[in-house]
């Protein structure tokens, strides 16, 4: 490893003693075992993409017909990881709200989970100033992040949208 990446991994400390930073550092270090499995993933992170890009566009071309929902899209011109699934719910065009939502599809076996409560609404940051907060919240209101394991089938894809599908307005 080189010297600055080991001065980064290890905290960035110029004296230890006294924690004293001179950047931003990390505590990154790892045993020889644990980076051996890091690389192992590491080595497989191409077919993890494609299979990553390969469900969120099933997912996409799934729900575009069902009223009220949407795949969250990402900026022109990035590429996106495709990390989650984000599904914007809104519900007087559905007929239920996102958590309603993640509740049936719980029943039916499917975990979801919803866009993390945006940090100004959380208790440590309550007391913050915050500028112009309206559109995280909107999208806290209405995402809800579908499964999204690199190891999903294409078939598990089609039973999570059969699911919503079923549960849509009619």
């Amino acid at each position: 490893m080189g010297q600055q990446a080991r001065y980064l991994c290890h905290q960035a400390k110029d004296n230890a003693l006294r924690y004293i930073h001179g950047a931003v550092g990390f505590n990154y270090a790892l045993s020889n075992v644990s980076a051996a499995v890091g690389l192992a993933q590491v080595e497989q992170l191409p077919e993890f993409m494609r299979t990553k890009k390969a469900n969120r566009a099933r997912y996409a071309d799934g729900v575009s017909g069902i009223v009220g929902l949407r795949l969250h899209e990402p900026p022109a011109g990035t590429d996106p990881n495709c990390w989650f699934y984000s599904l914007i719910v809104e519900p007087t065009e559905f007929g239920m709200d996102r958590e309603e939502l993640m509740q049936k599809l719980g029943e039916r076996g499917i975990q979801t989970r919803p866009l993390w409560l945006p940090l100004h609404m959380q208790k440590p940051y309550r007391e913050c100033r915050v500028i112009s907060p309206e559109r995280a919240v909107w999208y806290w209101e209405r995402i809800l992040n579908l499964p999204c394991s690199s190891d999903m089938t294409s078939g598990e894809v089609d039973r999570v949208v059969e699911a919503i599908a079923s549960l849509a307005r009619r």
